[in-house]
C-alpha cells in the first residue's frame, strides 16, 4: 500500500518537478552586447567597434578568428581614439594596457577549427575608447570579437 501511495505521489508531482527544473536555468545576456565583425583585416589597424560615450567602456568577452588562407596568421587587439584607434593606441590583447604593444597572437589556417578565446572576467577597455584589430599582411583575419558596453 505504501508503494502505491509513493507511485501516485510521484505521478502527481512529476509535472511540477519537471517545470521547476526547466525554469531553473539562467541565461546571461546584456542589453548592450556586440559582435564586432572581423572581415579580412590585414596589417592595418582597423576599427571594429566604434567608441561609446565618454563614460562607457567596451568589455571583450570572446574572440573567434581564423585565417583567410590555408596558412595561419597573427593578430592583436588595441583600443584608442581617433580614426582606427590612431590616437593613443593601447594594447587590449595579448598585451593589455601596454602603450606601444608589439606582441601578437596566432590564429589558425582555414584547414583548422577557428581560434576561440573566452574571457572570464571580460577585458575592460578605457572608457570612451574604440576597439581595433591589426592582423597580418597576408593570411587575413576573419571572424568576430564579442562583448558588451557598460559604465
Amino acid at each position: 500500500m505504501r508503494r502505491l501511495g509513493l507511485v501516485l505521489a510521484l505521478l502527481l508531482l512529476g509535472p511540477a518537478l519537471a517545470h521547476a527544473q526547466g525554469t531553473g536555468r539562467v541565461i546571461l545576456d546584456h542589453p548592450q552586447r556586440f559582435a564586432a565583425s572581423v572581415g579580412d583585416i590585414g596589417a592595418t589597424l582597423t576599427e571594429i567597434q566604434a567608441a561609446p560615450a565618454a563614460t562607457v567602456s567596451h568589455y571583450v568577452t570572446e574572440i573567434v578568428l581564423q585565417s583567410s588562407t590555408a596558412t595561419a596568421g597573427t593578430f592583436a587587439l588595441r583600443q584608442g581614439t581617433g580614426t582606427n584607434c590612431a590616437t593613443n593606441p593601447v594594447g587590449v590583447f595579448p598585451q593589455p594596457g601596454v602603450a606601444t604593444p608589439s606582441a601578437t597572437y596566432s590564429y589558425p589556417a582555414t584547414t583548422s577549427l577557428p581560434l576561440v578565446i573566452p574571457f572570464s572576467p571580460p577585458i575592460k577597455l578605457i572608457a570612451g575608447n574604440a576597439l581595433c584589430i591589426i592582423g597580418a599582411a597576408t593570411n587575413l583575419a576573419r571572424g568576430s570579437v564579442m562583448g558588451f558596453s557598460a559604465p
